[in-house]
Order: structure tokens, then C-alpha cells, then sequence
């Protein structure tokens, strides 16, 4: 096995880890990982119990699906954030970075703690591992190598309840909208609706003046749900305009530096400047997860 190709595999958890960034189980609410999730910039946090030990995991993702199916009366300050907790996967810090690639694919997850003498001491996620891939491995592969040759997507025109819906039916994190043209014009994440969630989560009515199937004034009976202003709000008022694109023959790692610059978690594929597909943090994932001593660099 070449000793390049070796170094590159025998990578650990504990090199890329990160320090994990934390809320507390018994005090937090709804609005409380929203605003932290958004203040750090990051996309998911690890919950504490009262002795400080992480207990869970509460992605952006469980979050939209909360926000999706939260139909109550409740405020996202009254929704404790235990209810979107999910048990976090671990891995001992030893682990090479392959493996750890390899189950976040198995498992369809985005993050790993990482222990030490049995103690979750820091989390290892998709980004870690593109950022690692951006610095370490130019001219490995091409960003048709490991693209997603296709999107999903919908309308510009289509409602934000409608557009998460259908993202986590496809179990994706980004949509590409259209134009009544077909022509794309933008992309909608998990990430842009949580700013109109926490203006509207919190208040009591929902005023509405672009959907005629829903009273000027109503009352708040959900958030993105289809009760809730999610069905009274049209994707093109939430979405992102710019969708950050890369060549199909770039070299994948500048796929890589388009995702950590911009902080988002997929860029855009172009063909002849046509958006013919997408390449995610995932597929770079996947990418260090088939590594074998076969690869060259």
C-alpha cells in the first residue's frame, strides 16, 4: 500500500473533531436551539443532562420535521427541545476517518460523537470531513465522480409547507425552485425557513395577505404545518436567489471549498452552463467512505 494512500486512511476521528457546541436538556425550548442553531452557524447541537454528560442530538433537519408537524397552540418558546431529541451515535476517537465515513452513509446521519474513555468528548460531522478532503486531497477526483446526477425541485410558487414536505419525503436537505419557465432561480433549506419561524412561532395570530384560501388575520395553529403559516408563505418570499454552482469538471475539491465558504451543505453542477445535477457533503462522505488502497492521488 502506497504510505500516502495509507496516511490518508489511517486518519482518526480525534484529528478532525471538533468541540461540541451544547444545550441543556431541562431549560432549553424550540426557540432556544433555533436561535443557537442560527447564531453559530452550525447545524445541529448535542444535548446535556444536569451532569453535563451529552444525552442527544437535535439536527436542522429534526427541527424542520418538528416545525412540519407541530399543529398545537403552542409557541416555539413553549415546545421543549427534549421533544426533537434523537439518541446520538458514537464512535471511540481512535477510529479511522474511512470507517467513520462509512457509518454516517450506513447510517444516514451527519454527525458522530467522538469519546474518549467512554465520554463523548467532541463530534466529528460531514463538514469536518469535506474541509479535511479540501486540504489534503487535490486531483483525487473529479466533481463528476461523485455528483448526484439529478435534483429535486419544485415551484417558485409553491407554499413552504408543500417544499419541506417534499424534502423530507425525499429525505434531502436543499430544493431547487423554478420558474414558471422551469428556468431554477433559487434553493430553499431547512436553514432559511428557521428566521420566519422564529419571528411567527412566537406570535398569536398570523397576519396573511398572500394566500386567499387562509383569513387575513388567523389564528396560529402551527408553524410550517398546513394549518400554520407554512401554507400562507410561498417558497420565492424565504428562498436564497444565488444557487452557488461548480463545473462538472472541476476538480471535486473545489466543490469542497464552494460548501465551506458559503457555509451551505451542496453546491449546484453545471454542463455547459446548465444545472444538471448536485454534489453534497454527503457525496464527499461517500467518497472518503469507499476509499481503498487501490486509490490514487
Amino acid at each position: 500500500m502506497r504510505a500516502d494512500v495509507q496516511e490518508k486512511i489511517s486518519v482518526a476521528a480525534r484529528d478532525l473533531m471538533k468541540e461540541p457546541i451544547t444545550i441543556k436538556k431541562s431549560s432549553s425550548s424550540m426557540y432556544d436551539v433555533i436561535k443557537k442553531l442560527l447564531e453559530c452557524d452550525i447545524s445541529r447541537l448535542l444535548v446535556m443532562d444536569g451532569t453535563e454528560n451529552i444525552v442527544g442530538i437535535i439536527s436542522e433537519k429534526d427541527v424542520g420535521l418538528s416545525l412540519l408537524s407541530e399543529i398545537s397552540e403552542r409557541k416555539i418558546n413553549e415546545i421543549p427541545s427534549s421533544e426533537t431529541m434523537k439518541p446520538v451515535l458514537s464512535v471511540d476517537e481512535s477510529l479511522c476517518v474511512r470507517e467513520c465515513a462509512k457509518m454516517m452513509i450506513d447510517r444516514n446521519i451527519g454527525s458522530l460523537g467522538v469519546c474518549e474513555n467512554k465520554r463523548i468528548t467532541g463530534i466529528l460531522t460531514k463538514t469536518d470531513l469535506v474541509n479535511y478532503y479540501l486540504q489534503n486531497h487535490t486531483g483525487l477526483k473529479k466533481v463528476r465522480d461523485v455528483m448526484t446526477l439529478s435534483y429535486v425541485s419544485g415551484s417558485c410558487n409553491d407554499s413552504v409547507h408543500d417544499i419541506i414536505t417534499e424534502m423530507i419525503r425525499k429525505r434531502v436537505s436543499r430544493i431547487i425552485l423554478k420558474n414558471q419557465d422551469g428556468i431554477p432561480k433559487g434553493i430553499l433549506t431547512f436553514r432559511d425557513i428557521f428566521q420566519i419561524s422564529m419571528i411567527f412561532g412566537q406570535e398569536d395570530v398570523v397576519v396573511n395577505n398572500t394566500h386567499s384560501s387562509i383569513p387575513e388575520v388567523s389564528p396560529r395553529t402551527g408553524f410550517i404545518s398546513e394549518s400554520g403559516f407554512g401554507n400562507a408563505t410561498m417558497a420565492d418570499e424565504v428562498m436564497t436567489n444565488n444557487i452557488v454552482s461548480v463545473d462538472h469538471n472541476d476538480d471535486l475539491t473545489s466543490a469542497c471549498r464552494a460548501m465551506i465558504e458559503n457555509k451551505i451543505n451542496g453546491v449546484g453542477v453545471l454542463m455547459n452552463d446548465k444545472l444538471v445535477g448536485i454534489v453534497s457533503k454527503t457525496d464527499v462522505t461517500q467518497a472518503i467512505a469507499s476509499w481503498s488502497p487501490f486509490d490514487t492521488i
